[in-house]
């Protein structure tokens, strides 16, 4: 890695796997790229509790994170051949992979996505890791043509540049944890859409790669009140209610990590692209511009989705009318338009699930049980939503 410069083509806010994917690739495109880290050597660090976070990286995302040298060791990854889910009244539906022995998707952990991506930046000299003090020399330099700001939803800078994060709250929580199962998961999701006592929830377990493939990632959509009860309730005891909750379709399950929770919101950004004068521009990405519900888990890969169209289009602007510069207000704006369109449908989606299924009204409960069952009679259909959640305007994911 190269020395503190005083100017970059590109600066960007944030490390995770959204950031530092865009890093990359516009590394790749010869730009001189900086990106912000707590230190300046950046040590991925490693929590007190174990790290929870799980994705399901469907075939657009994998495709971009090998062309930025991000994809993780095989050794790490579960590739996932199914997933099943019972609606609230017992109504059941199969996906399974229109081409036989292609995954649907890969179960893959936070970490070994993020540590292949830092370690991809090793190999790039016009790749500059910043702390924060060197962050906020560079920004009050006024030499960076374009921002990039993908910090998370609780992103400081978006903040500061005013810009509104209109959020939806759903009153509910996500609990996660890593659970091992009696019988082995054999490469399968599972789902539960659940009539709790206070509402709605909705459960999912991910096959996780390990030797014995009994490991699965838990993501239990619930009540805010009962997610903070189950964190602190003691691991057997959790361990009997995600069993039951499961229907015993994997056998006994145990709880192995800390539970940990967060909350759940339908949150968009106003505008995502903007200028912070004639000569400097920004644009935010994943979840400092977008959150949807959990419950078709789209985070990372809609960021990642982000990511890649930025730097695409960045790449042709370059290309193809070299006389725009990186803070060109048109390629910016295109940005937004095509990630817009791109993640409404699927943020409709998952609201519309949301709502259909915390409706009470016993009616409405027997009309999406027989809409599942027919879906699952419907076999075209099934592989038309497959296809779609494949590709990029539709990603696939079911974790966090």
């Amino acid at each position: 890695m190269q020395a503190m410069s005083n100017s970059f083509d590109v600066l960007i806010k944030g490390h995770g796997a959204v950031g530092l994917s865009a890093a990359l690739g516009l590394s790749q495109s010869r730009l001189k790229v900086a990106i912000t880290a707590a230190r300046a050597t950046h040590p991925l660090s490693t929590p007190q509790t174990p790290d929870n976070r799980y994705y399901a990286i469907n075939p657009a995302s994998k495709a971009w994170l090998n062309e930025v040298e991000g994809w993780p060791s095989p050794s790490t990854i579960c590739p996932l051949l199914g997933l099943k889910v019972w609606a609230d009244q017992g109504a059941e539906l199969n996906f399974q992979s229109p081409t036989q022995g292609s995954p649907l998707a890969w179960i893959v952990p936070a970490q070994a996505i993020e540590q292949e991506l830092h370690n991809a930046s090793r190999r790039w000299p016009n790749l500059t890791w910043l702390n924060e003090e060197e962050a906020s020399q560079a920004a009050a330099n006024r030499q960076t043509p374009l921002t990039l700001i993908a910090e998370g939803r609780l992103s400081q800078t978006r903040k500061d540049l005013g810009v509104e994060f209109t959020q939806k709250p759903y009153g509910q929580m996500a609990l996660s944890a890593r659970v091992e199962s009696e019988h082995p998961h054999q490469h399968i999701a599972h789902q539960w859409f659940i009539q709790g006592d206070d509402g709605p929830e909705v459960l999912a377990l991910l096959p996780v790669a390990s030797a014995k493939n009994n490991t699965l990632s838990l993501i239990w959509s619930m009540g805010a009140g009962k997610a903070l009860e189950l964190q602190h309730t003691e691991r057997s005891s959790l361990s009997e209610l995600v069993t039951q909750a499961s229907q015993h379709q994997l056998g006994a399950l145990a709880v192995e990590s800390a539970p940990q929770v967060w909350p759940l919101s339908l949150s968009q950004a106003d505008h995502w692209t903007g200028q912070f004068n004639a000569q400097q521009a920004w644009a935010l990405m994943g979840d400092a511009a977008h959150r949807i519900h959990p419950l078709a888990g789209m985070g990372l890969n809609t960021g990642l989705g982000d990511a890649s169209c930025l730097v695409a289009l960045l790449r042709e602007s370059r290309r193809n009318a070299y006389w725009r510069g990186l803070n060109d207000p048109h390629t910016l704006r295109r940005y937004e338009r095509e990630r817009k369109h791109a993640i409404a449908p699927v943020a409709f989606a998952c609201d519309g699930l949301q709502r259909l299924f915390a409706h009470p009204n016993a009616a409405l409960a027997s009309l999406r049980n027989w809409g599942f069952s027919s879906l699952e009679r419907w076999p075209r259909m099934k592989n038309f939503l497959i296809e779609r959640a494949s590709s990029d305007h539709n990603p696939f994911e079911l974790a966090r």
